[in-house]
């Protein structure tokens, strides 16, 4: 009986690892631009570039464009999977930065 129970408790946890190795939560990018709080925060014509680079870190993407105009871009991507499913987002945040460098 002692090894018909313990037979039966591999096989539940055998059921168990599999169903768990099926599940994975993947994010690759800038992780702080969800945080609603942080983006909020930034107020034109006062937050500056400083700010913004403590709040969210060194940007994906900067475009310098000719009128002194600076775009910093924020990427995150996250896939969420399981057994049976999986769900991806992709956010991204724009921050324009006059020749003040100051959001505009």
């Amino acid at each position: 009986m002692k090894h018909r129970n313990s037979v039966a408790t591999v096989i539940v946890l055998l059921f168990f690892t599999v169903l768990s190795a099926g599940c994975a939560n993947v994010s690759t990018g800038n992780d702080s631009i969800s945080n609603t709080t942080a983006v909020e925060s930034i107020v034109n014509g006062k937050t500056t570039k400083k700010d913004i680079s403590q709040l969210f870190g060194e940007p994906t993407g900067v475009e310098k464009r000719s009128n002194g105009v600076v775009v910093w871009t924020y990427i995150n991507q996250s896939v969420k999977s399981s057994l049976f499913s999986s769900k991806g987002a992709v956010r991204e945040l724009s921050v324009t930065f006059d020749s003040t460098q100051i959001v505009h």
